[in-house]
């Protein structure tokens, strides 16, 4: 079998960010969905 090919790094960061993407909710139950999340984030991070 071939070995796959060396991808340069500034192309990785590139995929990367396009594949992390997430569009911004739109339905009322996608925003109470990220209310929630954020609101446990907050909650479960030690204050500094």
């Amino acid at each position: 079998m071939k070995d796959k090919p060396e991808v340069p790094e500034e192309i990785n960061k590139i995929v990367d960010k396009v594949l992390a993407y997430r569009p911004k909710p739109k339905t009322k139950a996608a925003k109470k969905r990220k209310r929630k999340k954020t609101a446990l984030e907050k909650q479960s991070k030690p204050a500094q």
